[in-house]
């Protein structure tokens, strides 16, 4: 199973008062800076924020649309946050379901590293993938196939994944669309799990880091942000209208 991990760190340290920290790709100096280093757009754009968390296009997006939501706060996961983050978790998924996809088929998930680099996660602060699908994906169909997991699923909300937090369980979480998301303990799993499960169905590099200097991901980049300037402008509409 090795061939499954990233051997390179995705983190870059730092020594900030005579400390040594992690730099974080989505908060503090850290945030957007992977998309100034190949030369992508970042916090020029305005797509979706509340008070919790924001919705910004992947750096390395697997399909045209792929987003991420994420944490203001920064916790290495939704289920080490509070309940107000997790109720804004739901609403921007709401969001992008009904105002940005024009399909029925989107798969949400998120890499539950409560434990730093767990769970298949390489970014220990909390984000949850949206990416639309035109194919039918299995996730517990391809853990089976190759054995990475016999732990039983649970319906998600926030007091189930408050608890394996607490417990210090990391976890995935997936789902389609708005409906419920599972969640299930995944103490070890391939790092980039959802990207290498996905590449099975859209062959391509899954590896975010090998991908993200391409051509070919430089473009879905921009077509993702297209669609990120539309839910701007639908939010900015909505608020005029309610002024």
């Amino acid at each position: 199973m090795s061939k499954y991990w990233c051997k390179e760190k995705i983190k870059m340290k730092y020594i900030l008062e005579g400390r040594k920290h992690v730099l974080c790709f989505f908060c503090g100096d850290g945030k957007f800076l992977m998309n100034k280093k190949i030369g992508l757009s970042g916090t020029d754009w305005g797509v979706y924020e509340d008070e919790n968390v924001f919705i910004t296009p992947d750096v390395s997006p697997v399909l045209k649309g792929h987003f991420l939501i994420v944490s203001k706060m920064h916790i290495n996961s939704f289920g080490n946050g509070s309940e107000e983050i997790f109720l804004s978790l739901q609403k921007a998924k709401e969001i992008l379901v009904e105002k940005v996809y024009c399909q029925e088929k989107i798969l949400f998930f998120e890499h539950g590293a409560v434990i730093s680099h767990t769970a298949g996660g390489c970014i220990d602060h909390a984000h949850l993938h949206a990416i639309p699908l035109d194919k039918d994906i299995d996730v517990d169909a391809y853990i089976d196939k190759h054995k990475l997991l016999d732990t039983p699923k649970f319906k998600m909300n926030y007091e189930v994944v408050h608890e394996f937090a607490k417990e210090k369980k990391p976890y995935i979480a997936y789902g389609y669309n708005k409906d419920d998301m599972w969640i299930r303990n995944a103490d070890w799993l391939p790092t980039q799990f959802f990207r290498l499960l996905i590449s099975d169905y859209y062959p391509g590099e899954y590896n975010w880091k090998l991908a993200c200097k391409s051509e070919h991901s430089k473009k879905l980049f921009r077509e993702t942000m297209e669609m990120a300037a539309l839910l701007s402008k639908n939010s900015r509409r909505e608020c005029e209208n309610n002024a």
